[in-house]
């Protein structure tokens, strides 16, 4: 789901909850100033071009009205409410959601002229965390690059991304007997201290609990333990990295998180706290927790460098805790707006053709054999 942007012919995932989208860091403040320019360049000429047709014809061309020139200059309050009457009407007449693209492809926005999709779309997901926070963690950290070995020369993956590690390193989880039981085993008291709060009435918050227990589930699964300290210190970090995506400045203006700003210090802090703590715990080599990510990455990349498994294991905390799970019920939300259900067959007809039956885990190797799956995904991010 990390490679190009392609989709399926025909499937096109619905446009409402992206209010707007994810750039690139490297984007310039002044390359967006500039479309900003053309767009009203482009809007004067328009302006023009009805105004004379409606002068020769006595209408204006209906694809054009938006730009007629009773709207004149957009200085006035009057105009400017002329124009959002036109734009909601325009929105109403293309199905309540009107996407408007800036040149060179920088921005996209979206004008919502539908109140009950307004309301769908400002319901919080996951504590505000929403499929745009999803999209921006996981172009942030496939950019991971493997690049150290022993005293910084190039490592066994010859600074390759991190995500192919991280996808071979989850396909291995869990997959036998006894590693089941030993992870069931850890998170067996955190079912139950989950439950007795919850019967006990003592939640001041279900949803700020709810995720703090989940976040402990993940950590004994990577890390192979969890405690205060340790969920504090992810939460912490994980927040910081939304908090980064939150503001537009950093993906516009790419030196901007390096700025000594108040946020940018607390982000840098946090992130560094966590990372200290897992590279101890990778070099602790965890053998009584065979059922761990750390014991799965030291087993099957030994001469990987303890720098180069410090960021897959980060990558995997991020992405693999809540974006890519994330990702799927947006898929699955998606394919659910389908009124003729005709890509829930397809794929669905296709998972059973490469699978059958079987209950293993489809890895890496198999997105070549699942177009219409990985299609559908990259639809979901694009969107």
């Amino acid at each position: 789901i990390f490679l190009p942007p392609r989709r399926p012919e025909g499937f096109s995932a619905h446009p409402m909850p992206a209010v707007s989208e994810i750039q690139g860091v490297s984007q310039l403040l002044i390359l967006e100033g500039a479309a900003l320019l053309l767009v009203f360049v482009l809007f004067g000429a328009l302006a023009a071009l009805c105004a004379a047709r409606k002068k020769r014809t006595g209408h204006a061309p209906r694809s054009l009205s938006l730009f007629s020139a009773d709207l004149g200059l957009l200085s006035s309050r009057r105009n400017s409410r002329a124009l959002l009457e036109h734009v909601r009407g325009w929105a109403g007449e293309e199905g309540g959601v009107l996407r408007l693209q800036l040149p060179f492809n920088l921005k996209t926005f979206y004008c919502i002229a539908d109140p009950v999709l307004m309301r769908q779309m400002c319901v919080s997901h996951n504590d505000c965390y929403t499929k745009m926070h999803a999209y921006g963690v996981l172009e942030t950290f496939r950019k991971t690059r493997l690049s150290y070995s022993g005293k910084g020369k190039a490592s066994e993956a010859g600074g390759s991304d991190a995500w192919p590690v991280v996808h071979q390193l989850v396909s291995q989880l869990l997959r036998r007997p006894d590693d089941r039981a030993l992870f069931q085993a850890q998170i067996d008291p955190l079912i139950d201290g989950f439950v007795h709060q919850l019967k006990a009435h003592e939640m001041a918050d279900f949803a700020v609990a709810f995720r703090s227990f989940y976040w402990n589930v993940v950590l004994v699964e990577v890390l192979g333990e969890t405690d205060e300290e340790l969920r504090r210190l992810y939460e912490g970090a994980w927040k910081a990295v939304i908090e980064q995506i939150d503001d537009p400045l950093t993906h516009t203006v790419w030196f901007w998180h390096r700025l000594p700003f108040l946020r940018n210090i607390r982000f840098r802090s946090l992130c560094h706290a966590l990372r200290t703590a897992v590279r101890q715990r990778i070099a602790a080599h965890p053998s009584d927790r065979p059922w761990c990510a750390i014991a799965h990455l030291n087993a099957s990349h030994p001469s990987m460098s303890l720098e180069d498994r410090t960021e897959v294991i980060l990558e995997l905390l991020f992405t693999g805790a809540a974006s890519v799970s994330t990702t799927i019920v947006w898929t699955l939300w998606h394919l659910a707006q389908d009124e003729n259900c005709q890509w829930q067959g397809l794929v669905r007809d296709e998972i059973h053709r490469v699978c059958g039956l079987s209950r293993h885990a489809v890895g890496f190797e198999h997105v070549d054999r699942l177009p219409i799956l990985h299609g559908v995904l990259l639809e979901t991010l694009r969107r």
